[in-house]
């Protein structure tokens, strides 16, 4: 078929090889592609294990550095001192400069719409029971 076509085998063979030569290049492209991506996913794991070591060593020097400056402290009153200051520190991680001044609401200005919406619901409700008793006599 392909002869009376003007096609020659050769033709052919050589349309199929170019077929398979670039299924062969867009494999090798994927297969490197697909590397290139495993290789940051396990830099960006290897970072984020060392970075979580750098924190838990950090964590524990500061610990230590507390407990030795605990143990250091010559009196009762000193080392109650630092322990109500390590309390401190824990217990207000916002400082007071940082938290927002809720003396005054975004809405204080505004009229009460709570009341308002509840007289309309009982207006509301007040008109559809008049409705329903208008609908029973008629009936």
């Amino acid at each position: 078929m392909f002869q009376r076509m003007g096609i020659g085998k050769g033709l052919l063979k050589d349309v199929k090889d170019k077929e398979k030569r670039e299924k062969e290049v867009i494999k090798e492209v994927k297969d490197k592609e697909l590397k290139e991506i495993k290789d940051k996913e396990k830099r960006e794991k290897d970072f984020k294990e060392k970075e979580k070591e750098v924190t838990k060593d950090k964590r524990e020097k500061d610990k230590d550095q507390k407990e030795l400056e605990i143990a250091q402290a010559r009196s009762t009153d000193e080392r109650i001192a630092q322990l109500e200051e390590t309390v401190a520190m824990l217990a207000h991680f916002i400082g007071a400069t940082d938290r927002p001044d809720l003396q005054h609401s975004a809405l204080g200005e505004e009229t009460d719409l709570g009341r308002q919406l509840q007289q309309q619901a009982t207006d509301a409700k007040a008109l559809k029971d008049d409705k329903d008793l208008e609908k029973g006599r008629e009936s």
